[in-house]
């Protein structure tokens, strides 16, 4: 599946149009593992005293920034929900995308807008990565964290000169984000349920694509749905999770290669990661970013400033 079918099957999802239409013609909605996902995006914006026939459904991302060509991929649980964030929307009465305001957006308009998220995105006088919203601009938490882990992993990445805008969007250049279930919620409400479906229809597709030689998993229900990647069968999956539970993962600490791909997470054991191996192309398994110890964290800058240069 090449990306313009991925972004198209994200953004323009059949599964959910369905839910929408249910919405629309005011029925209780179908039984669907996206389900609570659309009925919170619902409520979210009634709270708000807001409608979702008018606002329309924010939709999935695929990813946040250039794939082809960032050196690291975080990828998490699903994105945060914001009901005034300047965000594509889709409209299910007429099949079509918008901005918040209604002006018309295109597919290809939808695929700029995640590929260079980060780099029109808004920069604080500190340095924080601003979301763009009806009523002004927000900090980002999450990307925050990832500013931060590329502070890390590229220590040598300003230049003289620069104001701080100019070298965040340098390090978030080489970054990009994207969750298991793309579709937006609060406290992960509605992953659960999509998780692992979401993991065979879009991520399993995306990730030949990412470019990064550093992927970094976040969150126990991301290595959950990877773990099941690694697994053969339901029930070795979930003895898999209890052993993840009772927090006697094995760690695979293979020799970490310049130039290849490794995943930065915890415990898979080696016949787990041989089959994830074989999907995604991978070459080691470390601990979490903020678990590596100095000389795992000096190998994977080597690793990322040799792939950068």
């Amino acid at each position: 599946m090449d990306l313009d079918d991925i972004v198209r099957n994200v953004v323009l999802n059949e599964d959910i149009h369905a839910l929408l239409t249910d919405i629309l013609e005011g029925r209780a909605l179908r039984e669907h593992p996206f389900k609570k996902l659309v009925e919170f995006q619902r409520d979210a914006y009634a709270r708000e005293g807001l409608c979702i026939k008018k606002e329309g459904f924010q939709v999935g991302e695929p990813w946040d920034g250039d794939i082809a060509n960032a050196r690291v991929a975080f990828i998490s649980s699903n994105p945060a929900f914001d009901a005034i964030e300047d965000f594509p929307r889709y409209h299910a009465e007429t099949r079509t995308l918008s901005t918040p305001d209604g002006s018309t957006l295109s597919l290809s308009d939808a695929k700029d807008f995640f590929k260079y998220r980060f780099q029109r995105a808004c920069v604080s006088p500190n340095g924080a990565l601003l979301r763009k919203r009806r009523d002004g601009c927000r900090a980002v938490n999450y990307w925050g964290c990832v500013r931060n882990s590329m502070e890390a992993l590229w220590p040598d990445a300003a230049c003289p000169g620069d104001s701080r805008e100019v070298y965040v969007k340098r390090l978030m250049s080489k970054a990009v984000t994207m969750e298991i279930v793309p579709f937006k919620s609060s406290g992960e409400k509605g992953v659960s349920e999509a998780l692992l479906i979401c993991m065979k229809i879009f991520t399993r597709h995306i990730l030949p694509h990412v470019a990064a030689p550093i992927i970094v998993l976040v969150g126990k229900k991301v290595r959950s749905a990877f773990l099941y990647l690694a697994t053969e069968t339901e029930e070795e999956w979930r003895n898999a999770e209890r052993i993840f539970d009772n927090q006697e993962a094995y760690h695979y600490n293979g020799p970490l290669c310049s130039g290849k791909k490794l995943v930065v997470s915890v415990g898979f054991n080696a016949g787990q990661f041989s089959k994830l191996a074989n999907l995604v192309s991978l070459v080691s398994l470390v601990s979490l970013v903020n678990d590596c110890t100095d000389s795992t964290m000096r190998e994977l800058q080597a690793v990322f400033c040799n792939d950068v240069k």
